[in-house]
């Protein structure tokens, strides 16, 4: 199974400014992320979306891919995270050949996530799991506006 594992971070955090640059024992937050993605057995491609250059350098030295920086117009307070994944799977589409079932949507503000519980989110969704326990991944339908 292709996973495209995504981590979205912007660098306009009103609340915490740099937030996603914030260190924990030496790892940013992003390479907290970055750094679980790889170890797992389901990561295909770890990319940033992000329109900050000091997060794109951050996330190059955890092993993370930069393809692209995302427009200002999604690195709002207002944008949402699907039009960020939308973003993101349009840039794919329009300059590879890859394609992917399911995109893990990896967010810096939650760093404690490992490997282990981004496999199990996995498996959960293969087996169609209809579990009450809590995940971050869900399977959603884009519907192509006429």
């Amino acid at each position: 199974m292709n996973i495209l594992f995504l981590i979205t971070a912007r660098g306009g955090s009103k609340s915490v400014p740099r937030k996603n640059l914030s260190e924990i024992g030496g790892i940013s937050l992003i390479g907290f992320k970055a750094t679980a993605a790889l170890r797992s057995k389901y990561c295909t491609r770890l990319i940033i979306s992000t329109d900050d250059a000091e997060l794109q350098q951050n996330a190059l030295s955890y092993g993370a891919e930069v393809p692209f920086t995302r427009p200002a117009e999604l690195a709002t307070d207002t944008a949402s995270s699907f039009d960020v994944i939308r973003h993101a799977m349009d840039w794919i589409e329009q300059n590879t050949n890859e394609t992917y079932e399911a995109i893990m949507l990896l967010e810096p503000s939650a760093p404690f996530a490992t490997w282990v519980d981004f496999d199990n989110a996995v498996e959960m969704m293969i087996a169609g799991s209809n579990s009450d326990d809590p995940m971050s991944m869900a399977e959603t339908t884009m519907i192509e506006s006429l």
